[in-house]
Order: C-alpha cells, then structure tokens, then sequence
C-alpha cells in the first residue's frame, strides 16, 4: 500500500503569494474606481448660478422696452391727437365753430377710448418689467420704477374718465391743465429712474 505523498510546500508558498497579490491589486482597483467615481461626481455637479446684476436687468428690461415701444408709440401719438381735438372742440363751444352736441359727445367718447388704449400699453410694459428678476440689493429703485410707471398709466386712465363723463354731460373734478402738470412730473421721474437703471431704450 502506498504512502500519501506529503504536502508540497512550494506550491502552498506560490498560492499565498498569489493571494496576497489578488487582494492588493483588487484593493487598488477598488480606490481607482472610488477615485473615478468621485471625479465623475464633481465633473457632473453644475456650477452654482451666477448672480442676477443690474446689467442684466438693464438688458431685459431694454429687451422689454423694444418690443413695446412701437405700439406705445402709436397709442401715445393717437392720444394726444384726440386729446387735442377734444380741447379744441371744447375751446370752440359759445363760438362760430362750436360742435353739434352729438359731435362734441362723440370727439370726447374718442380721446377717452384713445387714452384707454395707451393706459393699456403702458400696463402691458410695466407688467413685463414685474416679471423680470431683481438684483439682490435693487429692490427699492426697481420698485419705485414701477409704482411710478403705474402712477402714470392711472393718470391716464383717470383722464379718460374725467372725458367720458363730460361726453355724458357730466363736469369732472379737477382740470386737464392739473392732470398735465402732475403728468408731466410723474414722466419725469419714470425717465430719472430708466437712466439710472441702465434701461436707455426706454427713454
């Protein structure tokens, strides 16, 4: 009967050698992969946002200002031009070029209508202009804009009453050469603030 052959002790010393190596290099693997995983997570993360600037609203508020600006324009140049036959027609009451009642009725229901338009636009405008984002630390000089924009557009439209009710035979309160005066202030202000906003198409 043979005897078992004994144990081989290089061949027990080349295996755990070799065990000893796997282990290294799946540790080493593992680091990489975690190394990879990592740089792949901050290449991925996006960077935090940059700050809204005064800049950036002048350009939108400029971008705004361009889209709505023709029909502004149009509505502006309408009004005045019914405004102004409407005061005339009134001037021309007691004279040789008075209006016939209907007519005269009519010329004040127009520029009351033509004013309506503008008070429109002008809302159409200032509603954009909400929209847009404001810097941090600008909250007050774009707020003021904006209640004086508003200001104005209630102006006008308080105007185009004080027209319809004397196209209905009623006397408003208060006078047109009033609503001028304090309109006038109130654009001034509104052109103050585009300039120092940075929103020159505006002006």
């Amino acid at each position: 009967m043979d005897e078992p052959e004994a144990d081989n002790p290089g061949e027990a010393q080349r295996q755990s050698k070799l065990s000893r190596h796997a282990k290294t290099w799946l540790g080493v693997l593992a680091g990489i992969a975690g190394i990879v995983g990592t740089a792949i997570v901050l290449i991925d993360r996006p960077p935090p946002p940059k700050p809204f600037t005064p800049a950036d609203w002048a350009n939108e508020a400029n971008s705004a200002c361009d889209e709505n600006w023709g029909d502004i324009l149009k509505a502006n140049n309408t009004s005045h031009a019914s405004t102004r036959a409407a005061l005339d027609a009134q001037a021309a009451i007691g004279t040789a070029d008075e209006l016939p009642t209907a007519q005269l009725r009519q010329v004040f229901r127009t520029a009351a209508d033509d004013l309506d338009q503008l008070t429109g636009q002008e809302r159409m405008l200032k509603a954009e202009l909400e929209r847009i984002e404001v810097p941090k630390g600008h909250d007050t000089e774009i707020s003021g804009l904006i209640t004086a924009m508003n200001n104005v557009s209630n102006l006008d439209g308080a105007l185009a009453g004080a027209f319809r009710k004397i196209a209905d035979g009623v006397v408003p309160e208060g006078s047109y050469q009033e609503n001028t005066d304090t309109r006038n202030k109130l654009s001034a202000e509104v052109n103050r603030r585009w300039s120092n906003l940075g929103a020159s198409q505006c002006l």
